[in-house]
């Protein structure tokens, strides 16, 4: 004869405290993934909706590929009146000749509808910009700038510092799409026949200004600088876009591992939990 046990009241069951503790881990991972789920929705549509960054319109101006100066309000101390860009003095004398190239290239994002060359006035001044100048440079050497992109050339006639500064804004191109630049060579001629002038040096600064129809509002032009060098406008740095989105979609895909982890670790309880038959004596 057999006879069945009696658990004691309020006992529970091992089979029930196994299927308990799986019903709170579904629960539990069902609330993660849908949290989760939630924060990859969120981040995604935060993501669309950064604004693309505003256009730009940089200039760039580069002497045998290094870079010399990028704008805004940059001040090259390139001495485009020397041989070959040479900093610092640039003794030239009669019949003697310098030429200097420089890249001016569109780094921004805007294409660009002109570039244009102004040059201030010239000034003859002594040594090192240090006392009297011993006659008048500026009207002895003559400048001539030759500007190339693509297929297309700008060029003038030489004429002397002075008729230069007084000859205006120069078009060097009518269009410069983001990515390209310009090549400008200046050549400047010391005439054997010119009369000859000891102890000056000739300071004249060139700007250069980059445009585009739809004007970017960090491009703003330099004012010319006090000695022989070029300036540029420009802008400044560009805007950081789908920063923010970046944290909510990764933690939301940690939470949807975490529940696929948590739904894996109840299953495994539910297989693992069979029927628990009362003893018999």
């Amino acid at each position: 004869m057999t006879a069945a046990r009696r658990m004691p009241t309020g006992e529970t069951r091992p089979g029930d405290r196994l299927h308990a503790r799986r019903r709170r881990l579904r629960r539990l991972a069902v609330a993660t993934s849908v949290v989760g789920a939630i924060l990859v929705a969120l981040g995604a549509v935060a993501g669309a909706a950064q604004p693309a960054p505003p256009s730009t319109l940089v200039l760039e101006e580069s002497l045998d590929g290094q870079v010399q100066c990028v704008s805004p309000d940059a001040r090259c101390t390139l001495n485009l009146y020397a041989a070959d860009g040479a900093p610092g003095r640039s003794f030239i004398a009669p019949g003697e000749q310098h030429v200097t190239s420089v890249d001016l290239r569109n780094a921004g994002t805007l294409a660009a509808t002109s570039l244009t060359m102004t040059s201030g006035p010239c000034q003859n001044q002594g040594p090192g910009g240090v006392g009297a100048p011993g006659g008048d440079l500026c009207g002895t050497v003559t400048v001539m700038v030759t500007c190339r992109t693509g297929g297309t050339t700008f060029s003038f006639e030489p004429m002397t510092l002075t008729a230069f500064a007084e000859s205006g804004t120069h078009t060097i191109v009518g269009g410069l799409a983001a990515g390209v630049a310009a090549r400008c060579t200046f050549t400047v001629t010391y005439a054997a026949d010119a009369p000859s002038v000891v102890w000056t040096r000739a300071l004249q600064p060139v700007t250069w200004t980059l445009t585009a129809e739809e004007a970017p509002s960090t491009t703003t032009p330099s004012p010319p600088s006090p000695s022989n060098e070029a300036a540029a406008p420009g802008d400044g740095p560009l805007a950081f876009t789908g920063g923010d989105a970046l944290p909510m979609v990764f933690t939301g895909l940690a939470l949807l591992l975490l529940g696929g982890l948590l739904f894996s670790i109840s299953r495994r309880h539910a297989s693992g939990t069979a029927e628990v038959s009362p003893p018999t004596a």
